[in-house]
């Protein structure tokens, strides 16, 4: 873990590692007693930062820590409860000697109503006060330090004999409860340093109870052509553990975890508060790739309580052209093969398109609700709708659902039907039967300006549209689309004619 010279991809070994030179055994050279377990908790904290992914997160907590020469055990509390040991690490930040460590472990024993018999069960191989009393007078006559070698009878290892039980008139006291045990949660490692030293070291895990999700609000304007949107992030916490002042980071993306390392969120309740900031250049989130991934870091620091959620505006973009569009997209085809002589209603949905660039945008955009505003004639927003984003890449296209409009109607009747059954070209060829069909699509607006409405239509079967009086583009093997204008308060058909095999 230690080496200034080296590159910090080699510094950041995983803490099993123990130098190879390391082959002086480092400990209390004066007893066998273990060293002593000394606390770290926030106090000593420099930084934290949360990676926050969508249902876990990474932190990594950087310390001052205290070491003595040799051997040290050192209790990190303060860590989130949902702490996966497993991925656990230490990195050197800064050290004016080599540090490296031999062995951890989480202790997810809460020890702050400690019992005595645990606590003298904890003392065994640690050094203990044993204190002598005058039975007249009550007064203390002689102290003297032991190794507690055994709480059965106890034996107790003085500097110069062994006693295997308590002295007349005596009893035990504890130089310090750290060592004995922990009395929070808190991952124990056993560190070790070739001199007395303050290290900065970072420590890395992985953490369950944490979650985030977008929202983005759009706000279009009067003419529908131009919007602003924001994506708001909102970040939950239910870990177990505050985290004040940490540098926040969201990673949008599936990542792949293993089944069985999967962290498990607790059961809390949730407190939700807001957190939203202005929205200006120094204020938006900073972006990068993260290998497959992207990441965005809040530029300043966020306070995340136990239980809460909390948003936090990630960019925003102004002015973004945008283009109303009306479509049509059957989701109940008609029968090709029946005769139908009834006309069909057709839904239309109003489509708010846009391209992910330009000022604000070009970036991938996490995956969301979009809340669409609009401005009335007093300039009021009014909701107008909400549609849902997938992760879109720069440069995509985005369509965003947000109704059916009131005063557009469309429909669809079929005009003519024939069924032509093909002779038999031998004995060995199948029959095969024909179906004819005309359909007229009309739609109506009532609007105080003319509109564009695409029409896509599903064809099942072997198809092939063989008249039309209004050209079609064919989308795939199965879809096909119609552009069609229709005039301010008025109405516009057009009558396309497919066989079907």
């Amino acid at each position: 873990m230690h080496g200034r010279s080296r590159s910090n991809a080699v510094r950041t070994a995983l803490v099993v590692a123990v130098a190879a030179a390391a082959s002086l055994v480092w400990g209390d050279t004066r007893s066998n007693a273990a060293p002593s377990l000394r606390t770290n908790t926030a106090a000593q904290r420099k930084s934290i930062a949360l990676t926050v992914y969508d249902d876990f997160a990474v932190v990594r907590d950087e310390r001052i820590v205290d070491l003595y020469q040799g051997t040290n055990r050192i209790a990190f509390g303060d860590v989130s409860p949902q702490i996966q040991p497993q991925t656990a690490f230490f990195t050197d930040v800064a050290s004016a000697h080599p540090v490296w460590v031999n062995d951890q472990y989480y202790d997810a024993t809460d020890t702050t109503s400690l019992a005595a018999s645990t606590l003298f069960q904890r003392a065994v191989n640690h050094h203990v006060l044993v204190i002598t009393i005058d039975p007249v007078t009550g007064r203390e006559t002689k102290r003297e330090q032991a190794i507690l070698v055994s709480t059965d009878g106890p034996i107790l290892r003085f500097a110069d004999r062994i006693e295997n039980q308590m002295p007349p008139n005596s009893r035990i006291a504890y130089l310090s409860l750290p060592y004995v045990a922990v009395t929070k949660p808190a991952l124990v490692a056993s560190l070790g340093s070739t001199s007395a030293s303050r290290p900065d070291l970072a420590l890395y895990y992985t953490t369950g109870g944490f979650s985030w999700t977008t929202d983005y609000l759009a706000d279009l304007n009067a003419a529908s052509d131009r919007m602003d949107m924001d994506a708001i992030a909102t970040v939950t916490n239910q870990s177990g553990l505050a985290f004040d002042n940490a540098s926040l980071s969201l990673v949008s993306g599936a990542v792949h975890r293993v089944q069985s390392y999967a962290p498990k969120a607790a059961a809390f309740g949730r407190v939700t508060t807001a957190d939203t900031y202005s929205i200006n250049a120094v204020n938006r989130a900073g972006r990068q790739a993260l290998l497959d991934y992207y990441l965005y870091t809040v530029p300043h620091p966020v306070s995340l309580d136990d239980r809460q959620t909390k948003q936090i505006t990630l960019f925003s973009a102004e002015g973004v052209p945008v283009s109303l569009v009306y479509e049509i997209d059957d989701e109940n085809p008609p029968d090709y093969s029946a005769s139908d002589g009834d006309e069909h209603p057709l839904q239309i949905g109003s489509l708010i398109a846009f391209t992910n660039e330009g000022k604000g945008l070009g970036i991938p955009l996490p995956t969301g609700i979009v809340h669409m505003y609009k401005k009335d004639s007093f300039g009021i927003d009014r909701f107008v709708g909400e549609d849902t984003i997938d992760l879109t890449g720069r440069g995509a296209d985005v369509r965003l659902n947000v109704g059916e409009p009131f005063d557009i109607k469309a429909s669809r009747v079929q005009t003519s039907f024939q069924m032509v059954d093909q002779p038999l070209v031998s004995q060995t060829s199948p029959q095969r039967t024909f179906y004819y069909s005309d359909y007229r699509i009309t739609v109506v607006n009532a609007k105080t300006k003319p509109v564009v409405v695409n029409i896509i239509e599903t064809m099942s079967g072997d198809w092939q549209i063989y008249q039309e009086t209004l050209t079609h583009t064919k989308l795939s093997t199965d879809h096909v689309k119609w552009t069609l204008s229709v005039p301010a308060s008025g109405s516009a058909s057009f009558i396309y004619a497919v066989v079907v095999k």
